[in-house]
């Protein structure tokens, strides 16, 4: 049986809540906003550059070109 846990979000549940002008939360709009089944990690803006960084992997920050492609790392690239 799979459950949503354990189910990779789509690209369309990634949601960016902002922490500062240049950082955010990346969650799983799929569960409460304050649960932490919903954090899957953060990024931040350095340079022309997001360094995303999953909750899973938090000593790998990938440099990507913009907020779509880091919806889509986090969408296709989160895995337990």
């Amino acid at each position: 049986m799979t459950t949503l846990s354990t189910t990779s979000p789509d690209i369309t549940d990634i949601e960016f809540h902002p922490l500062s002008a240049t950082e955010w939360r990346v969650s799983d709009r799929r569960f409460p906003r304050q649960s932490i089944d919903a954090l899957l990690g953060f990024v931040a803006k350095h340079g022309d550059h997001f360094y995303a960084t999953r909750m899973h992997h938090p000593r790998e920050a990938a440099p990507l070109a913009s907020l779509d492609v880091v919806a889509g790392f986090f969408a296709d690239g989160y895995r337990e």
